[in-house]
């Protein structure tokens, strides 16, 4: 299979892509949740006179190519780190200038909607759990490293093991949203326009807007002008 159309054009130090005899079906690549783990493993992609810098442009590049492939409704111009792992790609949504950083995690069953708005993005590390619930961020969302959004999480209500208990809710993002690293977003949580929540924060409930809120749970500490 020869590179991409147009990668070989951008990129004309990549001479070609080479699947072997076993990979030379595209449905092969479209069974994996991030098809470039294929590339890191075996010495497929042949390089001359190129840069690590350009490389790396050049996977994220071939990720998205994939990613549309199977299903994802990907902006032109949204950005998705070539270590980014989509377990249903066809379930997500990224709209223009929106970027997911190196290293994010996005669980989203059939049922499940993962949308990330314009001019939003998320650090790296940010883990997703969304199943078959709906997770939207809306526009101009800046999410810091190493947050964590739980649509599904284990619950202490009912009578079944804590293990088989779930407490399962959308989560839903306003816009002009400031959430700090290190925070935990909890099932059912809206957080309306105009925010800011600080680091270490762990968020459940409705947070109204035009508030700072930090802690565990996340209080509101000030307004905001």
């Amino acid at each position: 299979m020869r590179a991409a159309t147009g990668l070989t054009q951008t990129y004309p130090n990549f001479i070609e892509i080479s699947c072997y005899e076993v990979k030379k079906d595209l449905t092969l690549f479209c069974g994996y949740s991030n098809p470039l783990f294929l590339f890191s493993n075996i010495p497929c992609i042949f390089v001359k006179n190129t840069n690590v810098k350009q490389f790396h442009r050049f996977r994220n590049k071939l990720n998205k190519w994939f990613l549309n492939v199977q299903g994802a409704t990907l902006s032109p111009t949204a950005q998705v780190h070539h270590s980014v792992e989509i377990s249903i790609p066809k379930r997500i949504i990224l709209k223009d200038n929106s970027i997911l950083y190196k290293m994010c995690t996005i669980y989203v069953g059939n049922d499940g909607c993962f949308e990330l708005g314009l001019h939003s993005h998320v650090a790296p590390y940010g883990y997703f759990l969304v199943e078959n619930q709906k997770l939207i961020i809306g526009n101009d969302v800046a999410i810091g490293p190493f947050c964590s959004f739980f649509c599904v999480s284990n619950s202490t209500q009912g009578d079944l093991l804590f293990r088989k208990n779930y407490n399962k809710a959308d989560i839903h993002i306003g816009n002009n949203v400031f959430i700090g690293s290190h925070c935990v977003i909890l099932p059912g949580t809206i957080i309306r326009d105009n925010i800011v929540v600080a680091a270490n924060s762990v968020v459940m409930g409705e947070l109204r807007s035009g508030c700072l809120y930090a802690g565990n749970p996340a209080v509101v500490v000030k307004e905001l002008r």
